[in-house]
């Protein structure tokens, strides 16, 4: 079959103004599955209007229709064009899993963006959030801080292979749950993994285990020893849980809870974190291969959190 010769006349290029990327902390893959994100243009703290933004072949949400912003889809995207361009306006992004494996969030970001979207704060944040290494067949190490991190939900099954560590939180002065709490967990000092709570205070934190500790080279006897059995592994973590009952919440969509954002959910101050029964702080736990670590199981299996 021969193939006709063709001349490539013009080409012509779409922009959008908007895209985001998101990051599930607990796997390290990108989480695009079902997202429910719409972009709200803001004036002052007021919504005047909202579009949907949909995942496109990359996985990558991008939204256009924005009146305000029409240059930008139909301009050429090069250098030039960005220079020539007024600052980026701020916009309300809302973030919702429909299938309730991630838990909602609102972000605040500056559009049009060349690149994708994302807060300065979650870019300050990144280093903590990678402490756990991305699976294999993930994007470069380069490409996660350009995406906005997504926690688990309690409700969310815990893909195989990986940790979880549970608590139910409450507020030690009004007794209630301590919704949006932010539950680390720590090994060797070293941020691992984070989990946020939902409305009754329920949290998970999934994580790849960390790596088996070395064993001694010789045994008490003076013979070589051999490396335990994954199953006998056992890690000592660290416990802290940052919450602010006064933590402020938006709500772009009136006919559903507030949410709060993510950047402000993660820089809250650190709480102290306690039993009840006998009551004592919760500094640290043991966590064992293939089992769920519920924090607080021998002390009632609820913590109190002092607000901050």
């Amino acid at each position: 079959m021969t193939t006709l010769a063709h001349v490539v006349i013009e080409r012509t290029t779409h922009v959008t103004p908007f895209g985001l990327g998101f990051w599930d902390v607990a796997t390290g893959r990108r989480a695009f599955e079902e997202l429910a994100v719409r972009v709200h243009t803001l004036s002052g703290a007021r919504i005047v209007r909202t579009v949907v933004a949909r995942p496109n072949r990359s996985d990558i949400y991008v939204a256009q229709d924005f009146p305000e912003l029409r240059v930008f889809e139909s301009g050429a995207g090069d250098d030039a064009f960005w220079l020539a361009q007024s600052p980026p306006h701020p916009y309300l992004i809302e973030v919702r899993d429909p299938a309730g494996g991630f838990t909602p969030f609102v972000t605040h970001v500056a559009i049009p963006s060349r690149g994708l979207a994302i807060s300065e704060c979650v870019l300050d944040l990144w280093p903590t959030d990678l402490a756990s290494p991305p699976s294999s067949g993930s994007p470069p190490s380069a490409e996660p801080p350009a995406f906005v991190p997504v926690f688990a939900t309690p409700a969310r099954a815990v893909p195989a292979g990986l940790a979880a560590v549970r608590a139910t939180l409450v507020n030690s002065v009004s007794g209630a749950p301590a919704v949006w709490a932010v539950l680390e967990v720590r090994y060797g000092g070293a941020l691992v993994a984070r989990g946020i709570a939902d409305a009754r205070g329920e949290v998970v934190a999934v994580f790849a285990y960390p790596e088996p500790p070395a064993p001694p080279t010789t045994s008490p006897t003076g013979g070589a020893t051999s490396p335990q059995p994954l199953a006998m592994q056992s890690w000592p973590i660290e416990i802290a849980v940052r919450y602010d009952a006064d933590l402020p919440l938006y709500q772009p969509d009136p006919r559903a809870a507030p949410l709060a954002d993510v950047c402000e959910l993660l820089q809250q101050r650190f709480a102290t974190v306690r039993t009840s029964s006998p009551p004592a702080p919760l500094t640290d736990a043991t966590l064992l291969y293939g089992q769920e670590l519920l924090l607080g199981k021998d002390a009632g299996a609820t913590l109190f959190i002092d607000p901050a």
